[in-house]
């Protein structure tokens, strides 16, 4: 089980999360240098072309998961490689370990990736084998890939099981619409009983294809008088922006 931890960490190197800006690029002697050259967004901060360093160290920061071959076995699945199906898992862990050394700044990245080990058992409910299992409640089995929608209700039910302990709540917006005044009452809603109440989305608004109902289009105005949360929100919202790419008119709203 060390080695396979050891092996985790060893994996677990910088990742080049990039969005490309429009403007031009000078010509440069090799690809490294081009990148270098170009301004970037990480994670919503900007990086122009004079601060590849900077840009650098915060990539640096950024966990990174990729497939696996060589973990524990799978059983009764007998799977001990994740090639070819654990995509979205994988892109799931890298956006929640994300989230949560955000919102937990006092632990160690040690500490934090050990939850992420791909090693069963209690102790790391977010690697492969966690995941999976969580899967499993979502019809979905280890071997199958899970699409979008699927990987964020797996992180959804991993933190509502407790598994990052109190203070976190995530939300999904199955419908492609947020429901601002939804998410406040959840956000605000006391548990009773050691259990959640009652989770029933609200009905779905009349399809309407106009840019007036898009919520990254056309974002929601804030709204005043509302208490002030006692833990974080993660939202996930598993909506395509585009079909070859991320369009044009949501790129402003996404930055920002």
């Amino acid at each position: 089980m060390e080695s396979s931890i050891g092996n985790l960490f060893a994996s677990v190197t910088s990742v080049y999360n990039r969005a490309i800006s429009e403007l031009p690029t000078p010509a440069a002697e090799s690809v490294e240098d081009a990148a270098e050259m170009k301004d970037f967004f990480v994670l919503g901060e900007f990086f122009d072309a004079m601060k590849a360093r900077e840009r650098r160290e915060r990539e640096e920061g950024i966990t990174w998961w990729s497939y696996r071959s060589g973990f524990s076995e799978m059983r009764p699945y007998g799977f001990t490689s994740d090639t070819g199906w654990g995509c979205m898992l994988r892109c799931s862990q890298m956006l929640l370990s994300t989230m949560l050394l955000r919102h937990r700044t006092s632990t160690s990245l040690d500490s934090l990736l050990t939850l992420f080990a791909d090693v069963p058992g209690k102790d790391h409910p977010f690697g492969i084998h966690g995941m999976c299992k969580a899967g499993l409640g979502r019809d979905k089995f280890p071997g199958e890939w899970f699409g979008p929608r699927e990987g964020c209700y797996v992180i959804q039910d991993l933190v509502r099981e407790g598994k990052v302990g109190k203070g976190v709540e995530v939300i999904v917006v199955g419908e492609g619409c947020i429901f601002v005044d939804s998410v406040i009452k959840e956000m605000e809603k006391e548990e009773r009983g050691g259990e959640r109440e009652s989770e029933k989305p609200p009905p779905p608004p009349p399809m309407m294809i106009s840019d007036e109902h898009d919520p990254l289009y056309n974002p929601p105005p804030d709204m005043e008088g509302e208490k002030e949360w006692e833990k974080s929100l993660l939202l996930l919202v598993p909506l395509r922006l585009g079909v070859n790419g991320i369009d044009g008119r949501y790129r402003k709203n996404i930055v920002e």
